[in-house]
């Protein structure tokens, strides 16, 4: 995490306090090697390199030589062209590079024309229903400061979600309400409401946070990384904690404020059905992900990758998977299919993902190796959906 946490505070560090702490230490270097830094020596222009200090090797696969001074910091694909991301991930897959963070594979967040119209908000995650105590304990431990939205809020519980951003002076917030009715046990040992309806993301100065008369910072002027860096903790939690759309949410536009909890049965509204959501960046990473693996797997004869998919030829039926957030149809029918996952963890494939840590994408897998052979499944609430 504290690698992680070096790209939204553009952490670098002296070369030789990087190989003490990393290329040379002897736990933190199994971390290093598997990483791709960028290297600024004291005598040379700029160059990136995956590997530890003794055994570098560049983009094209050359061996590298360390340089003697400088500084050094974890690359981030957002400094980078198309092609020079699409070759560090090749390069990580052929050598069999699994990284303990999203880095070759993190996506980079473009803003898009609804955000420029917009201009100082992003709607990109806007509108999805989200599992709130799930929510809010990734959140958290990503390094936002979120509240839960309980049964009965105070007006500071209404504050958005917010991520620190201080090496670019700017406070992320991801704005939404608690909603749904309290089930008489607490899954976490409070009255929480079951879910957060999602609604903008903006951008205020660090510095201007708590001015009654603050201005959000126009998207334009928010700098690629920073922006990309807020919206990627989105799309995580929205892949991970999605249960379904709000058909109800509009964009209340930027004169609008935190909205309070909706109490009630607010819940029975929402449209469960996330297998029509538009692919986000994550999403195509894990789709060009599936589309290497699915050769090296078992399942592979009984699935491809289309559009927003994975196909999974099934011996009752055939079905979709979301890239993004997992979420099941028949093909035939278009009909949704509710699959939660054990709470010890579904079993997937044995073998090593590209990236540790992306939980969707190993539940993509393990749900595609289940409806392959739907005549092995023992769970009554499914087979009931597929029979």
């Amino acid at each position: 995490m504290r690698l992680e946490r070096s790209f939204r505070d553009r952490r670098d560090w002296r070369l030789a306090d990087w190989k003490a702490r990393y290329s040379d230490h002897p736990l933190a270097r199994t971390l290093a090697q598997r990483l791709i830094w960028r290297f600024s020596p004291d005598d040379g222009p700029e160059f990136d390199a995956l590997g530890t200090a003794e055994a570098l090797t560049a983009e094209d696969s050359s061996a590298r030589a360390c340089p003697s001074g400088g500084r050094v910091r974890l690359w981030h694909p957002v400094h980078s062209d198309d092609a020079a991301r699409a070759t560090w991930r090749r390069l990580c897959l052929e050598r069999g590079i699994r990284q303990p963070i999203f880095q070759a594979w993190r996506p980079v967040y473009d803003l898009t024309e609804p955000e420029l119209q917009t201009a100082t908000y992003s709607n990109r995650f806007a509108g999805i229903i989200l599992d709130q105590p799930v929510l809010v304990r990734i959140l958290r431990t990503r390094g936002w400061t979120i509240n839960s939205r309980m049964l009965d809020c105070v007006p500071k519980d209404f504050a958005p979600a917010r991520l620190g951003l201080p090496a670019f002076g700017l406070v992320a917030e991801y704005w939404g309400h608690g909603m749904g009715v309290v089930q008489e046990v607490h899954r976490y040992g409070a009255p929480n409401l079951p879910y957060f309806a999602s609604s903008h993301i903006r951008f205020y100065r660090a510095t201007e946070l708590e001015r009654p008369d603050r201005k959000p910072v126009r998207l334009q002027d928010v700098p690629l990384q920073a922006f990309g860096e807020a919206l990627f903790d989105a799309d995580i939690v929205g892949g991970i904690t999605a249960v379904g759309w709000l058909p109800g949410w509009r964009d209340r536009g930027p004169e609008a404020e935190p909205p309070p909890p909706e109490k009630g049965g607010a819940h029975h509204h929402y449209d469960e059905d996330l297998t029509g959501c538009a692919l986000s960046r994550l999403g195509e990473a894990r789709r060009e992900l599936l589309a290497w693996l699915l050769p090296q797997l078992a399942i592979g004869a009984h699935c491809r990758v289309e559009d927003s998919w994975l196909k999974v030829r099934g011996k009752w039926q055939d079905y979709a998977i979301h890239c993004g957030n997992a979420s099941v149809r028949i093909a035939a029918s278009n009909r949704h299919v509710c699959i939660v996952p054990a709470r010890s963890g579904a079993d997937g494939p044995m073998m090593g993902l590209p990236v540790v840590g992306d939980d969707v994408l190993s539940l993509i897998l393990s749900k595609a190796t289940m409806l392959m052979d739907e005549s092995k499944i023992r769970d009554e609430t499914v087979l009931r959906q597929l029979r």
